[in-house]
This record gives C-alpha cells, sequence and structure tokens, in this order.
C-alpha cells in the first residue's frame, strides 16, 4: 500500500531531482536570450544591486579555488603508494614547474600587450597626498618601482 501512494513533494524537489546538465543548459539560455533583449533595448549598465550577484559569485569562486587545489593534491598524494612517491613526485614537481613558468610568461606577455598600468601613470601624479600620515613616507625603493 505505501508503494501505490504518490511521492509528496514539492517544487524544492523537483529541482533537487531535475538534471544539472539541464538546469545549466536552461541557465545558459536565459541568459543568452536576456542579454540579447537588454543589448537591443540599449541597455549598457545594469544596476548595482544585480552586479553585486555577480560580483559575490566570483569573489566567492576565487575563495574555493586554492583550497580546492590543496585539497586535491593531498588526496592525490594520500592515495600513492610510498613506493611510487619519489616518481611521481619528480613528475608532480616538473610538471608545476612547467605550468607555472607557462602562467607567468602568459602574464607578462598580456601585460605587455594590453598595458594595463598605463592609465594609472597619468593619476600617479594627481593621487592625493592626505593619504599618507604626516611624516610618513614612502619606501624609496618602492616609490621608485612605481615610478618606472
Amino acid at each position: 500500500m505505501a508503494n501505490n501512494e504518490p511521492k509528496k513533494g514539492g517544487i524544492l524537489r523537483a529541482y533537487l531531482n531535475f538534471n544539472v546538465l539541464y538546469k545549466i543548459l536552461i541557465g545558459l539560455v536565459i541568459g543568452a536570450v536576456a542579454g540579447i533583449i537588454l543589448a537591443a533595448t540599449g541597455v549598457t549598465a545594469l544596476p548595482k544591486w544585480i552586479s553585486m550577484f555577480g560580483t559575490i559569485f566570483t569573489r566567492l569562486l576565487k575563495m574555493i579555488i586554492i583550497p580546492m587545489i590543496v585539497g586535491s593534491l593531498v588526496v592525490g598524494a594520500s592515495s600513492v603508494s610510498p613506493a611510487n612517491v619519489g616518481k611521481v613526485g619528480i613528475r608532480v614537481v616538473i610538471i608545476y614547474l612547467i605550468t607555472s613558468a607557462c602562467g607567468v610568461i602568459i602574464g607578462l606577455v598580456m601585460g605587455n600587450i594590453f598595458q594595463p598600468h598605463a592609465e594609472l601613470a597619468g593619476q600617479r601624479d594627481r593621487a592625493p597626498g592626505h593619504l599618507l600620515l604626516p611624516g610618513l613616507r614612502p619606501l624609496p625603493v618602492l616609490h621608485e618601482g612605481v615610478r618606472g
């Protein structure tokens, strides 16, 4: 008798039982349609309360990346037998150094191409002096490094 009764649940249960891939695709389509509609109507900037959600989302993503990487490294290292740690450890260090070098090279090349600091160069001389405490001067090394 218990098997013939319909399952009770509401919208939340239906949402949780819905396939994640379909949720992502539906969100993608809704976002694309909203972007097309907003661009067609001439909206160039969204209200701050809407952009707040995007800012929170990206900050949460940044907050979770490092613990996720460290956790995956710890789990991976703990699953390797001690006999294979030497070979695997050397491979991990080599791959880590190569990917880090690639990241640094890409960052330097993109920084030189797009020059994100160019706009700040004009603002350096107009910076308000009241930001420094009286009698406190910046370190000469850092100050000269900023001036370029």
